[in-house]
């Protein structure tokens, strides 16, 4: 609820419940739609990531880092020998 907004104390609330969250489900869908068209662009090229760890996900047998673009975008990548991290300045292979 967003009790201090002008509509709380002035206005009527006569949506349904059912409609509220039939609204809400449409616009979440919506919203996956776009994000999902706008991640599948990404799968394959390469980008620049700050590397901020494990991800959730990461299992000994396929071993994952999650880290950030230069965009601001999540990534979520397989640990593999050709990721270079350059901490300190100077690259270091990834094994």
């Amino acid at each position: 609820e967003r009790s201090h907004t002008h509509a709380k104390h002035k206005m009527k609330d006569d949506v349904a419940e059912h409609t509220k969250m039939r609204r809400l489900q449409e616009l979440v869908d919506v919203f996956r739609l776009g994000a999902t068209a706008a991640s599948t662009k990404e799968v394959g090229r390469e980008l620049v990531v700050l590397v901020e760890g494990h991800s959730r996900r990461s299992t000994d047998e396929a071993p994952q880092f999650t880290g950030r673009s230069e965009g601001n975008r999540k990534c979520v990548f397989d640990a593999t020998t050709d990721v270079v991290c350059s901490q300190s300045g100077s690259p270091v292979a990834l094994s």
